[in-house]
């Protein structure tokens, strides 16, 4: 399979699409910006970007799956950062998603919109509105989950299979259910030296 890129014209692209890339590139109007750091691999990546949005991916991270930018929306995905299993992430509504450093990521759904509105009756105010969507340093993600608008998980943390997170969790948490908790505290998924002999 190939890279394609479509709808380039007025638009750019900071940094070089990898040399074996697989999947695809659009650009939907006008202003928007594809910023790719060194050593980044596109494993089988679909990307879209609407007017005056940016995707920024950063130094040394392997991509699968789909990364939207409706208008006006910001994406950052941090260094060293491994995101497989066809994950998709989905900034709208003017909101952003935030990845830090080292994360990995499984087959993971992101949304920061419910892509349309619930009205109050009474007051006739809309309840959902969309919100950032945040992970910290080294969060480990494990499959299935999805993060909707409001999710904002602290660097260290393990986040279990099939979890939906829809707010704040702490740092170093082990994460779980639907929707989500910390179900416990002072925890790091990365793997340590063995101290056995």
């Amino acid at each position: 399979m190939s890279f394609t890129v479509t709808g380039l014209e007025k638009n750019e692209i900071i940094g070089n699409i990898p040399e074996n890339a697989r999947g695809s590139l659009s650009f939907a109007a006008e202003n928007a910006t594809l910023i790719i750091g060194a050593n980044v691999d596109f494993v089988n990546v679909h990307i879209y970007l609407e007017a005056n949005s940016t995707i920024m991916i950063a130094n040394n991270c392997s991509l699968e799956g789909t990364l939207v930018t409706k208008e006006n929306c910001f994406l950052r995905i941090g260094e060293s950062c491994q995101i497989v299993g066809r994950s998709r992430l989905n900034a709208d509504e003017g909101k952003s998603i935030t990845i830090g450093k080292r994360c990995i990521i499984h087959a993971a759904r992101f949304r920061t919109s419910d892509s349309h509105s619930v009205i109050d009756v009474q007051t006739q105010q809309r309840i959902n509105q969309a919100k950032n969507i945040e992970l910290g340093d080294d969060v480990f993600v494990d499959r299935h989950c999805f993060f909707y608008k409001g999710a904002n998980i602290g660097a260290g943390s393990y986040v279990s299979i099939g979890s939906i997170v829809t707010r704040v969790l702490p740092a170093n948490s082990l994460i779980a259910g639907q929707p989500a908790q910390a179900v416990r505290e002072n925890v790091a998924w990365l793997q340590q030296e063995s101290t056995l002999g």
